[in-house]
């Protein structure tokens, strides 16, 4: 039954199979085709057109149309509709159907230049003066700037505030940062790089040193003339003849010229003509003579090895320590106080050299240059010490000319530069840093005769330690810090016990004056400078045979060695005056050049005040200037005897003659005061009399803004700048000059000191000219009073300090006109 069933239902199946097969084919749509030149690729019943027939312009592709729609299809990094555009990123700039990296795909690192693909390609377009796949290389002229000072000595770059003016295009082209990698020449680092053609003005400020500008055409190439017309120049843009340069041009390789320019540049107060300044001194300023003395007498005592003395004056008598129980002591409890004493007693060899005037060894001076007591030292060959005499041999009338620094000489003289004076292509001449100077030597009646004399006053203990200033080697240069009226010990060596009694009890004024001068103790590499001074004079006697000098021998100059100098310390330099065959003349350099740049005071308390020289440059800068001050002491002219009178009062004048200077310039003077008994026929009782004492100023000091000092031998006298053999120390620190100023003026004022400012300098003239005129009518009070009670004293008109004004009248109350010349041309 079942096998049945199942027959039925296939049987059924078949046939309903049958049924459906016919019904079908009855309604066949036909096959869809697209015509030729189209097709439906994509099957979507809509033909488009094949490649073939769509002729698409696949510039940098192909056709395809198996999507169902014909279209580009791009070659590697091309895209757009039609194949003709690079991807992102990339370029077909020269359009040769390639597509490169772009500048920003690229990313170059184009050191000196700049990415470019203008040209289908991505490379670096170099600066001129650079080559290389990315411009690392520099193919133009590299010049290294050597900053020195006018002796060769380097100076740090990044010491100096630089700027550049480039033109044509008034465009900054140098790239400080870029150093040329070299291991002969560029030891500073102070290279530049030039990569522009045109002129180049490099403009150089420091805070030492005078500002320079350097100039020159520079052209791009490997060549050894690629800079040209090289020169400096002042801020006006004048030549600059004072500052030094030397351009080396050395071929450094195939691709290299190396041009290097050492600049010399002149300090603004240190002289360039004289021996270098020198770091790390220690300076100590003697303005109280009696602490000065000590101090010599403890140093000549320790003295192991030499003592070399340069004097105006000797005094073999002359005592060094004077205590307070001096005026009691006997000549022989004093003997051992004497310089000379203490000189033999030493166990360093002594040398000492003493000024004569007229001529060397002139049979009329002998006798003044040195007593016989040293004289005799001199002979005697059992003892230590040597002694010679020394004149000045300037004389007549003539034209004295002024030095000027050798900066090549100077520079080649270095052991790093000697080797490229070969290579040296062109130089700065500097000039004299003044014009000549015309010089007078006629006494009255035009009698010629050699009255210029070697005014330096120095001692060089061991070769370590120097006293240096305006103190001569005799009885006179000696007073207490108090320059008392009445001091005792202010007296002649063989003056009698008695005699000082009478200056004690105010009786009788001492021999001789309140005195007051100034000395440097210098120790550190200055001493060297001071050293070779004395060696120089000695040596120098020996060759012409002075007189003495069979009895001594030649010395060897002291060699400076650089490596101990240390930055520590006061900056300072030995200036000079110095005749032939010296000649020399750095103190009236240094001088001129602080003058130059003063802006607030200048200080000048001096023996004399009468260099037309000086005074013309202080005039000058004065008018320029409308703040600068300028205070002088000085003492009063004798105008019966003081040869020098026409001349002082000429130059009190000339600064009192514009009332814009006037009122801006102060002259003083300096006194001690005090009253004692009257012992006058017509006192009686206890009247008493004032006595006001002038004080014996043998000063030479100049200071100029708290910056700038000069002191030692040379007084403000034309002769002391131009002839006459001087000494001097020029010290460049700010901190220690304020200082030491400050100590200068509390000694003068007293209690009455008051410190000031340099920018309110006008305000302590005033000052100081108020102080004055109250001594003065303090002053004015005792001399009309004459005797006067004790008990009728006006005790406020006592004064409390030394400052008194001075006022030098008209030049035709001189009776003579002359000192060996001090007159401007």
């Amino acid at each position: 039954m079942k096998r049945s069933i199942f027959y039925l239902l296939l049987l059924s199946f078949f046939i309903f199979s049958i049924s459906c097969n016919n019904s079908t084919e009855s309604n066949v749509t036909p096959e869809f085709k697209c015509e030729n030149g189209y097709q439906d690729n994509d099957n979507n019943q809509i033909c488009e057109k094949n490649c073939e027939l769509a002729n698409l312009n696949c510039n940098n592709g192909y056709c395809n149309d198996s999507s169902g729609l014909a279209q580009c299809i791009c070659n590697d990094k091309f895209q757009g509709e039609f194949c003709n555009q690079c991807i992102d990123g990339y370029q077909d700039n020269d359009n040769n159907q390639i597509c490169e990296k772009n500048c920003e795909l690229s990313n170059l690192n184009c050191n000196n230049g700049y990415c470019n693909d203008s040209s289908g390609l991505a490379q670096c377009i170099c600066d001129e003066g650079y080559r290389g796949e990315n411009c690392e290389i520099f193919s133009g002229t590299e010049i290294v700037i050597n900053p020195t000072d006018m002796w060769g000595r380097d100076i740090s770059i990044d010491d100096f505030t630089i700027s550049i003016e480039y033109t044509p295009n008034q465009k900054k082209e140098i790239d400080n940062n870029q150093k040329y990698n070299s291991n002969t020449i560029n030891r500073s680092q102070n290279s530049l790089f030039l990569i522009k053609s045109g002129v180049y003005t490099i403009n150089f400020e420091h805070n030492d040193y005078q500002k320079v500008k350097l100039s020159f055409n520079y052209k791009v190439e490997n060549s050894s003339v690629s800079i040209s017309d090289l020169k400096l120049l002042t801020q006006n843009g004048d030549i600059d003849n004072h500052n030094g340069f030397i351009l080396f041009t050395i071929p450094e390789s195939e691709n290299i010229w190396r041009h290097i320019v050492a600049i010399g540049f002149e300090h603004k107060c240190f002289s360039s003509t004289g021996e270098p300044f020198r770091n790390g001194n220690r300076i100590e300023l003697f303005q109280n003579s009696e602490l000065l003395w000590k101090t010599y007498k403890k140093e000549i005592n320790s003295a192991t090895n030499s003592i070399n003395i340069a004097t105006w004056s000797w005094d073999s008598e002359f005592e060094l320590i004077r205590e307070d129980n001096h005026p009691y002591l006997t000549e022989s409890e004093r003997y051992n106080n004497r310089h000379l004493v203490n000189l033999k007693n030493s166990n360093a060899d002594v040398k000492i050299v003493v000024a004569q005037f007229f001529g060397q060894d002139h049979w009329m001076t002998n006798p003044l240059s040195a007593d016989s007591e040293l004289k005799n030292a001199a002979i005697d060959i059992n003892d230590n010490i040597e002694f010679m005499k020394q004149a000045n041999p300037t004389n007549t009338n003539y034209i004295h000319t002024f030095n000027s620094p050798n900066y090549k000489n100077r520079v080649l003289s270095l052991e790093f530069w000697s080797e490229y004076s070969n290579y040296i292509v062109s130089e700065n001449i500097v000039k004299p840093f003044l014009e000549s100077e015309s010089v007078d030597l006629h006494i009255p009646f035009l009698i010629e005769t050699d009255i210029a004399s070697y005014h330096q006053k120095f001692a060089v203990i061991d070769n370590k330690t120097a006293f240096i200033g305006g103190m001569n080697f005799s009885q006179e240069y000696w007073d207490t810090e108090e320059h008392n009226v009445f001091e005792a010990k202010r007296m002649k060596y063989d003056s009698t016990n008695d005699l000082r009694d009478s200056v004690v009890s105010k009786k009788e004024k001492p021999d001789f004056r309140p005195f007051k001068d100034y000395m440097l103790k210098v120790d550190g590499s200055l001493v060297n400078d001071i050293s070779n001074l004395f060696v120089k004079r000695w040596n120098y006697l020996i060759d012409i045979n002075a007189e003495y000098s069979e009895y001594t021998n030649y010395l060897n100059e002291v060699e400076i060695d650089q490596s101990q100098i240390t930055t520590r310390g006061v900056q300072a330099q030995l200036t000079l005056t110095m005749p032939e065959p010296f000649k020399e003349n750095t103190i009236l350099e240094s001088h001129l050049k602080a003058i130059s740049q003063a802006d607030y005071f200048i200080f000048i308390e001096d023996q004399y005040f009468r260099a037309p020289l000086l005074n013309n440059a202080i005039l000058k800068r004065m008018r320029e200037n409308q703040n600068l001050v300028v205070i002088v002491i000085t003492q009063p002219i004798n105008e019966w005897s003081d040869g020098g009178c026409y001349w002082s009062y000429i130059s009190y004048q000339e600064f009192m003659s514009d009332s814009n200077i006037a009122n801006r310039f102060g002259f003083f003077q300096l006194k001690s005061f005090d009253y004692a008994p009257c012992t006058s026929f017509y006192c009686w009782g206890d009247d008493q009399r004032g006595y006001f004492e002038n004080f014996y100023l043998h000063s030479k000091m100049f200071i100029v803004d708290d910056i700038f000092m000069s002191v030692g031998s040379c007084n403000k006298n034309n002769r002391g700048f131009i002839y006459e053999a001087e000494a001097n120390i020029s010290i460049y620190d700010s901190e220690w000059v304020e200082n030491e100023r400050k100590n200068i003026f509390k000694h003068i004022l007293k209690s009455e000191y008051q410190d000031f400012n340099k920018s309110n300098s006008r305000e302590f003239l005033s000052y100081l000219k108020n102080v004055a005129n109250i001594n003065d009518i303090k002053n004015s009070y005792w001399d009309e009073e004459g005797a006067i009670s004790y008990s009728e004293i006006d005790f406020s008109m006592i004064p409390t300090n030394f400052l008194y004004s001075l006022k030098f009248r008209d030049p035709s109350y001189c009776a003579i006109e002359w000192v060996g010349k001090d007159t401007a041309k």
